[in-house]
């Protein structure tokens, strides 16, 4: 069982959002290099994003979710 088999996922932080990219790769078995040629971004700007260190264009992540085989979804949360 993968790591990413347990998702859907509720991500509230970078720094999750940034794990779950780096294992999502990891699992399908992609370089940094080929994700980030793949989803049009920098080498740099993936290193950071799946370190959490980034603010990120929703574009940016988008590709990156995509190439990943991955998606956004935006849910209501039970409290506010």
């Amino acid at each position: 069982m993968s790591k990413t088999d347990s998702l859907p996922l509720t991500i509230r932080s970078s720094e999750v959002l940034g794990a779950t990219l780096a294992i999502r790769r990891y699992e399908l078995g992609m370089t940094q290099t080929q994700v980030a040629e793949l989803a049009e971004v920098s080498i740099r700007s993936l290193k950071q994003l799946e370190a959490g260190q980034t603010n990120a264009g929703i574009q940016a992540v988008l590709r990156v979710l995509y190439v990943l085989g991955l998606e956004f979804t935006i849910g209501t949360r039970t409290t506010i």
